[in-house]
């Protein structure tokens, strides 16, 4: 009875010197990323769908409806071949799967090909296998976000991330004016009735590390956005919901996790001009999933969307 005692005793310190350790852990964003070695290789599937509907008019004489729908898609496997210091310097990047459909229009020009990503920091290059298939609108886009330094993706990010460490369940404030300039390129928000919080939940261990739920409510209003070669004030509505939910490794150590953005935004705006009273009207609807893995893409997965 006494060993069977001192065996559960033993447990539950055991349990709570767990509990303590995880207790203590911080999330720190701002922490140093493992170095990437010659030889990793992780996946990422990206399902893009936004739906924007846009009415204009002039004097009262209303202009055909424009409605921007589109989908993208795709799926590729990034191979790490050479590394400098704590850069990857050379990187193969291979697209299984690659789709836009804009209206009528759709692109699957990267579907198969191989793209070869070299140099360091803002000097990295792009270089597509058999690029006189690809569509000039693919080669920008490969130019814009695949060949992106690193520093630069961890900036877009900047603004929804804390500026100290976080603990489990830990709560931060987020800047509302920061997030707007970030993706709002030119728009004017009102502070007083914008804001925007983060949290950090379900933080775990597991063999490659911390893992946890970072999400992400922001609330903007807008007040005018860029229009031509001045503003356009918001007269109604104008309330942007965004919703950023990611479960991702804490630590750096891992690209297992998936994530979810959500972006919802009605407004009416209108102007006096040299051609007359401007009326418009502004819908939009945008999603994003995004799901990554550790090696090769497992075969039969949807495009991007948590199984």
């Amino acid at each position: 009875m006494k060993v069977r005692f001192v065996a559960v005793l033993a447990a539950v310190v055991a349990l709570g010197l767990v509990a303590r350790a995880e207790d203590a852990f911080k999330w720190d964003p701002k922490a140093k990323k493992p170095a990437p070695k010659v030889g990793d290789k992780w996946w990422s599937e990206i399902k893009d769908v936004q739906k924007n509907n846009l009415a204009l008019s002039m004097d009262g004489n209303a202009m055909p409806e424009r409605k921007e729908d589109s989908v993208f898609t795709y799926r590729a496997t990034f191979e790490v071949l050479e590394v400098d210091g704590d850069e990857a310097t050379k990187t193969k990047v291979t697209f299984d799967r690659f789709e836009r459909k804009s209206g009528e229009k759709t692109d699957t020009s990267l579907q198969g090909k191989t793209v070869t990503v070299e140099g360091k920091g803002d000097a990295k290059k792009a270089t597509i296998s058999d690029d006189a298939t690809v569509s000039p609108q693919a080669k920008a886009w490969v130019g814009r976000e695949i060949a992106r330094s690193d520093a630069k993706k961890d900036k877009d990010t900047e603004p929804f991330f804390p500026k100290e460490p976080v603990a489990a369940d830990g709560e931060w404030k987020l800047d509302p004016e920061q997030i707007a300039k970030d993706i709002l390129k030119g728009a004017k928000i009102d502070p007083a009735k914008s804001s925007a919080t983060g949290k950090l939940t379900n933080v775990r261990e597991e063999k490659d590390g911390h893992h946890g739920t970072i999400e992400v409510t922001a609330k903007l209003q807008v007040t005018s956005f860029p229009m031509g070669p001045g503003a356009l004030p918001v007269t109604e509505g104008g309330l942007m919901d965004i919703l950023v939910v990611e479960d991702r490794a804490l630590d750096g150590a891992s690209h297992d996790g998936h994530a979810k953005m959500k972006m919802d935004y009605t407004m009416k705006g209108g102007q006096k001009t040299q051609r007359g009273d401007m009326a418009l009207s502004m819908d939009m609807h945008a999603e994003k999933n995004v799901k990554s893995g550790t090696g090769d893409a497992p075969a039969g997965e949807g495009d991007g969307e948590k199984k």
